[in-house]
């Protein structure tokens, strides 16, 4: 799947990042089962056996979050306090720190703030969405 359908969504990885429903895909790769991101019913329909499948369902997201994690962190980084400020990408950065802490990510969010200050009306800090990302 990596070198065939991922591989498709590389040029788009952006646009899912920041898409209502697309972000959601990969906040389950990256966080499945996660109460905060997803409702029962979503998780009642993601728990149903997959009967064809050959590996078992933690090993293939194992390998699917291998491939996706380093496009997914270099859109992330690319512009920490957009997505923080942003419904859908922020619970899919909610998500990818919780998968695994990134000190260079929180850094350069930090430093967005920073810079968000200066700025009329504070910026992008001046969003519910983004007070929501930073607690």
């Amino acid at each position: 799947m990596g070198k065939t359908m991922l591989a498709e969504w590389a040029p788009e990885l952006e646009n899912i990042c920041f898409d209502k429903y697309g972000h959601r895909v990969l906040a389950w790769l990256l966080c499945p089962g996660d109460k905060h991101l997803f409702s029962p019913y979503e998780l009642q329909c993601l728990a149903l056996p997959a009967p064809t499948a050959i590996k078992e369902a933690d090993k293939r997201r194992q390998e699917l979050v291998r491939v996706l994690r380093p496009a997914v962190r270099k859109v992330l980084q690319a512009a920490p306090l957009k997505a923080a400020a942003d419904l859908s990408a922020k619970a899919l950065l909610i998500a990818y720190l919780s998968d695994d802490w990134d000190a260079e990510l929180v850094e350069s969010l930090i430093q967005a703030c920073e810079t968000a200050v200066g700025e009329k009306d504070m910026g992008l800090l001046n969003n519910g969405a983004t007070t929501t990302a930073l607690l």
